[in-house]
């Protein structure tokens, strides 16, 4: 018998496909962990944007040092004094916005010198399972 060597077995051929289906499985597994880390990234964008819009709203609210249950920005509820430390009193308040949680601590005493009147104004969002997805800070001057 005189061998043919120009064509293919099919146990090349059946060696060839496993070798490219587990290539392509490999592979393939990545897009679903792509995409759910876009969604976070897209979430954590969304909270950051959010947290901020709401501290520039918090920031420009002294009066509600003042009449902390009169004077809210809209969708927030006064939810009393908590003392977090020793010697700081925090005004608390709370919301729900864009399907986050929104938390604001206010510090009822100036944060700085004596010659500012700046108070600590914290803002913290977790999503519906009270994850932390973001959090950040500023002060609100109140004028004297």
């Amino acid at each position: 018998m005189v061998g043919n060597d120009k064509g293919v077995t099919l146990i090349e051929i059946l060696a060839a496909t496993a070798i490219l289906s587990i290539i392509l499985i490999s592979v393939l597994q990545f897009f679903p962990q792509i995409s759910r880390f876009n969604q976070h990234n897209e979430n954590k964008t969304m909270g950051i944007n959010l947290a901020k819009e709401e501290l520039v709203k918090w920031t420009h609210s002294a009066g509600v040092l003042d009449e902390p249950a009169l004077n809210l920005p809209d969708g927030y509820t006064y939810t009393g004094v908590k003392k977090l430390t020793d010697s700081f009193d925090y005004l608390t308040f709370k919301a729900n916005k864009k399907g986050l949680q929104i938390f604001v601590k206010i510090k009822k005493t100036p944060e700085l010198s004596d010659s500012s009147d700046a108070h600590y104004v914290h803002i913290e969002l977790k999503n519906h399972e009270g994850i932390q997805v973001t959090e950040t800070y500023g002060y609100m001057e109140v004028p004297e």
